[in-house]
């Protein structure tokens, strides 16, 4: 069987780090897997495999996971998840998923909950977000297993989709979850898990079982998918304006945005300029920065920026 293009999930290596390896307790870690979070306490990083980790999981591939020491609270509504947003929701609305993984806990034995959150967009009045739980785990151990869970995704059929676009299913991995906001019913829970190799496919008439992993092709394929969604990037300029004149340059992206990002820079260093450093002009394809010179003659510029197209 053809083993790349069968899953739907990007970075299920965890080995696209633009953001570094962490820790985070917030917001997004590994490219494309974001933390969801309400009470709990979470402290994610991206940490490499010893040899002995690859034997048990059999797979010479298997270089880093993702780690995620939690603590869950007894409050109402408190959670916990790792979760990755899949534009454009028709692509496995109903459609029966197969999602797969390989875990194992250093601490604790808590088991993962899994769930699909159909959210319609933004503009307008897009139907409400439809969540359906996908399954849980047994409890895990410390030896790594690959774990498979299956359920039906909801047809979109009828549903009013958001003006602006901006449509995913969302895929969530839980690890505490005390009101059962999920639907899996793994409750309150605390305790330290690793992730890797993670898979979601459509299943095939007659399937129940999970394919060989998908690796998601090349190290620049990977790359590339996720840079559809976030990139990192360098801008240096050096030009002869006249005196208080604006001076620009352009950066390409190496891929082309979900959407047109929203632009950040850091680590700015200029000679002979004014005023900051500003992005203009930005599509799905490029960024235009400019800042003024101070006065006529060589006037440079350099700084690092991100571009987040992220849903």
């Amino acid at each position: 069987m053809n083993n790349v293009g069968r899953s739907y999930i990007h970075n299920g290596l965890f080995n696209v780090q633009q953001r570094g390896v962490g820790s985070f307790t917030t917001g997004y870690t590994a490219d494309r897997w974001v933390i969801a979070l309400s009470g709990d306490t979470v402290s994610v990083t991206v940490v490499a495999l010893p040899d002995s980790d690859r034997t048990q999981i059999g797979d010479e591939a298997a270089l880093t996971v993702l780690q995620d020491v939690f603590t869950g609270i007894a409050t109402a509504n408190s959670y916990n998840a790792i979760l990755q947003k899949i534009e454009n929701v028709r692509r496995i609305s109903g459609k029966t998923v197969i999602i797969s993984f390989w875990a194992k806990a250093i601490s604790g034995t808590p088991r993962i909950g899994v769930n699909a959150a159909q959210n319609f967009g933004t503009g307008g009045s897009p139907s409400a977000t439809v969540s359906t739980p996908i399954g849980a785990t047994a409890a895990l151990t410390t030896t790594w297993t690959r774990y498979s869970v299956s359920g039906a995704v909801p047809s979109a059929t009828g549903k009013t989709f958001g003006t602006s676009g901006g449509d995913y299913t969302q895929v969530g991995f839980w690890f505490s979850d005390v009101s059962n906001i999920s639907g899996n019913g793994i409750g309150q829970q605390s305790g330290t898990i690793q992730l890797w190799g993670v898979q979601l496919e459509i299943a095939q008439p007659g399937q129940t079982l999970p394919t060989p992993l998908d690796y998601g092709g090349s190290p620049q394929q990977q790359l590339a998918q996720c840079q559809r969604f976030y990139l990192t990037g360098y801008v240096d300029a050096n030009q002869v304006p006249g005196a208080a004149s604006i001076f620009s340059q352009m950066a390409f992206f190496p891929v082309t945005m979900r959407a047109t990002p929203t632009i950040a820079t850091s680590g700015f260093t200029s000679g002979n300029t004014t005023g900051s450093l500003v992005a203009y002009s930005t599509n799905v394809q490029a960024v235009k920065f400019g800042i003024s010179s101070a006065a006529a003659g060589p006037a440079n510029f350099q700084a690092n920026y991100t571009a987040s197209a992220d849903l």
